[in-house]
């Protein structure tokens, strides 16, 4: 399939260069030119048009409907039936801010007022396989619906067997911006998800295999990212999760997910001290690692924690996680078997002297963690440090207790020590 090229509308009678189709708007007019035929459709409602060249694309083993610039009204959900990509045509300048609203931003598909459905779902009730969304923006009209519907809905009672989501805008949703249940190797990528009044993007029952990477998930008010009851192999990796309302990634009865690299701030804002940056809920065999949680100091709801893991999870791995301003702990976790590695505050070691008097028989290792640590081992490195002891530690000291006071002496006691929570 080809993407990316520029199409001129005095070529659409005789070759759509790659794509199968070529839809445009003219005036309050939508056509859709097909490749090697020309005109092929045109209404004045465009989910009509769109909806019929991606039937007929699908119907002819799949292709490329390429949406030129413009704002196409939905009326009704579009239908995505097998082995169809639906692309936008890029337009030359493509960063603009949320407040410029649609200026160069392509192809733009807004649900008109009323409609009250998903912009795009798949096919019901049957497979859909190898499905695609590229360089498009799709804007919910969430203040001009009266009911909560998702923006992107994938779920149509049966399987979805391949989806990519790539390069688009996904915004001002009454629900979520991306839903997604029992989708088969998923991907999304490079989206910007917002201001959606739900979940940026919520995932549940996946069996397996899904990616979502370098995505922007912002200002949102539910979750960043919400994971429920999904298979395994889920990767969600280098994304900037911010200013959403409750958790920025959520991870519940999932196992063997990675989420790596990520940039999540100023989650929680709904409430101070509530939320976390990245929750595991009744998840196992999941590795956090380098990934970035906190809150800036121009903001005045922090979340409560970094990591939290909770209920049944086990058998995780957290790792070298950075944080900045959280609420009352930075890594919270149940699991016997979770490991925390890297973590500033969660495992410590060294070498502690003392001086010997002839009557202190109470020595303090200041340990340096976030919390009293739940294992710990102190080894004597001196003759007069092998006396009988006992050892013990809470939140901010271990402490050496000798049953006789050792002999005076100059730094005649030396430990080395390690401790982590």
């Amino acid at each position: 399939m080809a993407y990316g090229f520029h199409v001129h509308p005095k070529e659409y009678t005789a070759d759509v260069r790659g794509f199968s189709f070529v839809v445009e708007r003219d005036g309050d007019l939508y056509k859709a030119y097909k490749s090697g035929k020309g005109l092929t459709f045109e209404d004045d409602d465009a989910s009509a048009v769109i909806q019929s060249a991606m039937d007929v694309v699908s119907s002819e083993n799949g292709g490329v409907v390429l949406l030129k610039p413009a704002i196409y009204e939905i009326t009704k959900t579009l239908v995505m039936k097998d082995y169809v990509v639906l692309k936008g045509e890029v337009s030359p300048v493509r960063q603009v801010t949320w407040s410029e609203q649609y200026v160069d931003r392509g192809a733009v598909l807004k649900l008109s007022d009323g409609a009250n459905v998903p912009i795009v779902e798949a096919e019901s009730g049957v497979k859909v396989r190898s499905i695609g969304l590229v360089d498009l923006v799709f804007d919910g009209n969430k203040d001009n619906q009266t009911e909560d519907v998702d923006v992107l809905y994938f779920y149509n009672g049966s399987e979805i067997l391949g989806l990519d989501i790539i390069r688009c805008k996904i915004f001002n949703g009454s629900r979520c911006g991306i839903y997604l249940r029992s989708v088969w190797k998923y991907k999304i990528l490079h989206c910007e998800i917002a201001f959606n009044k739900a979940p940026g993007i919520y995932m549940t029952l996946l069996p397996d295999n899904g990616l979502v990477w370098g995505n922007i998930i912002h200002d949102n008010e539910g979750r960043g990212i919400d994971v429920y009851s999904n298979g395994a192999y889920l990767i969600i990796a280098h994304n900037h999760v911010h200013g959403n309302g409750y958790d920025g990634i959520r991870i519940k009865d999932t196992s063997y997910a990675i989420i790596q690299g990520n940039h999540v701030m100023n989650n929680g804002i709904a409430s101070d001290n509530t939320y976390a940056g990245i929750v595991l809920e009744n998840s196992k065999y999941c590795i956090v690692s380098e990934n970035y949680v906190g809150t800036e100091d121009s903001i005045d709801n922090r979340m409560k924690y970094a990591v939290i893991e909770f209920g049944d999870s086990d058998y995780n791995v957290i790792s070298s996680i950075t944080y900045y301003r959280i609420g009352t702990l930075p890594i919270s976790f149940v699991g016997s078997h979770t490991r925390v590695i890297g973590v500033r505050g969660y495992r410590n070691s060294g070498v502690a002297t003392f001086s010997g008097d002839g009557s202190t028989t109470e020595f303090k290792i200041e340990h340096g963690l976030v919390k009293a640590p739940s294992k710990y081992g102190v080894s004597p490195l001196t003759p007069d440090a092998h006396a009988d002891k006992t050892i013990s530690a809470d939140d901010t000291y271990i402490t050496i207790t000798f049953s006789t006071a050792p002999p005076s002496g100059t730094d005649n006691l030396k430990f080395s020590w390690w401790a982590e929570v």
